[in-house]
């Protein structure tokens, strides 16, 4: 087996993190001024530095528009938290005039992003469009086939819509033959009547960690309480660390991981 890292970076730390259009937690208002905004912005650039994971996947993230301070909330909380690779993909994109309302997907690294790529899914009126965002991520002292990360959000209301939409993603993600994780909002759990979890693990080999654990439940901003953000692995990575954090930085609680190559599986002697 390849050896995943240098000797010096044994394991990999990502997080992922709903924004919440920086809105943070409680009744979401229409519109956010740009000082809170702001705010609220640079108490997630604090709990990511504090961190420090090497890749973070965000959702809800706001190109500049009207309703959240009409900047880059991307580009600002990379600045602050010091993210020099960035990738932020546009999914729902309105225009009246000059009230724009424009926000999406991305990934922050550490390390240089390659074969960069956003894909929106289909239409899913009255829902808000939903998508995800693919980077490979070259990291130090790796060898073989390249990590691919994706920052995925689904729709929030529908179980037919998430499972076509975690089909065309699988679809698209199927060619690659490395490592690959999966972090994001998928708005649904992986027991219950839904299966749109399994369903996407069966189709590109990635698995969750402890999927019926109830400690690691990440919307808490009503009840019943769900695990709504996930982090899937495929399985040639190896959870070392896996929790949900408590700060409550949007409606969304975020959730860290950190990850390493999973040992080689001994060969048995030949008879």
């Amino acid at each position: 087996m390849t050896r995943w890292f240098s000797r010096s970076m044994p394991t990999l730390r990502c997080m992922t993190l709903n924004m919440a259009h920086a809105r943070r937690g409680g009744p979401h208002r229409l519109i956010v001024r740009r000082e809170r905004a702001e705010a609220n912005l640079e108490r997630m650039a604090w709990s990511i530095m504090r961190e420090a994971p090497d890749v973070v996947a965000l959702q809800e993230a706001d190109a500049p528009s009207l309703w959240s301070g009409r900047f880059d909330h991307v580009e600002h909380l990379a600045k602050v938290a010091g993210y020099d690779h960035v990738f932020h993909g546009e999914h729902v994109c309105l225009w009246r005039g000059r009230r724009r309302i424009c926000y999406g997907s991305a990934i922050l690294s550490r390390f240089p992003l390659g074969d960069t790529a956003s894909h929106r899914f289909a239409r899913s009126l009255p829902t808000p469009t939903k998508g995800f965002v693919a980077a490979t991520v070259k990291v130090p002292g790796r060898t073989g086939h390249p990590l691919r990360v994706a920052s995925v959000h689904l729709d929030f209301a529908r179980k037919r819509v998430r499972q076509s939409q975690v089909l065309h993603m699988a679809t698209l993600l199927a060619g690659h033959a490395g490592p690959m994780l999966l972090l994001g909002d998928f708005n649904c759990q992986w027991a219950g009547r839904e299966d749109t979890l399994q369903l996407l693990a069966g189709r590109l080999g990635v698995r969750p960690f402890r999927p019926a654990a109830e400690s690691l439940l990440t919307f808490p901003s009503r009840q019943p309480r769900w695990r709504l953000d996930w982090i899937l692995a495929s399985a040639d990575l190896d959870f070392r660390r896996y929790e949900v954090l408590p700060e409550r930085l949007s409606d969304h609680l975020p959730v860290l991981a950190e990850l390493a190559p999973a040992a080689a599986k001994p060969r048995h002697p030949l008879t």
